[in-house]
């Protein structure tokens, strides 16, 4: 159980994850207004960061992804994406290749290279946290960002190898498509 919620606040989150109660309700149990709760998500980001609660991890994506995240989460996001503690990898990828900033490359770079780390992904054998890290790299569409690519290209992990040089002809297929 997350140490850094309530046992209420959990309650309203998975009755609003299985559709028992609507966001109104879901607002008044968990204690916030819809409006304050993006702060609360960095709140429990932080806060999960220091306590290396997995639980609050999860819980905070969701209600970020439900309410959205504050301005300031990006910093989050990259203190905890190179951490192999917790599960939300995937979910802050997206977010990165959501806000295409070019300071999240090496944080996605270590999340590429955290991947054999990460047991619960070890079902994962076909590629698919390898893509969205790609396609996070590809939507900030830097020298950089390109440059990573490039390199995952020459990876010693075959998988990767594989998805880099597919993303790399996606990308120069979708450019000459535009000239």
């Amino acid at each position: 159980m997350s140490a850094d919620l309530r046992p209420d606040q959990i309650s309203a989150c998975d009755a609003f994850l299985l559709g028992k109660i609507d966001r109104i309700e879901f607002c008044k149990n968990f204690g916030f207004a819809s409006q304050e709760i993006p702060a609360e998500v960095g709140r429990l980001l932080s806060i999960a960061t220091q306590s290396r609660d997995k639980e609050t991890v999860a819980y905070a994506l969701l209600l970020g992804f439900w309410f959205g995240f504050p301005e300031n989460v990006a910093a989050r996001i990259h203190d905890l994406i190179g951490q192999e503690w917790h599960q939300g990898h995937e979910d802050m990828i997206s977010l990165l290749q959501d806000f295409k900033d070019p300071d999240s490359i090496p944080y996605l770079q270590t999340a590429i290279e955290l991947k054999p780390a990460l047991e619960y992904l070890e079902y994962d054998d076909y590629g698919a946290y390898y893509k969205k890290c790609l396609w996070a790299l590809a939507a900030i569409g830097t020298r950089h960002a390109l440059a990573v690519i490039e390199d995952c290209t020459k990876a010693d992990d075959k998988v990767l190898a594989k998805e880099a040089r597919y993303r790399l002809k996606r990308i120069a297929d979708t450019q000459s498509e535009h000239r």
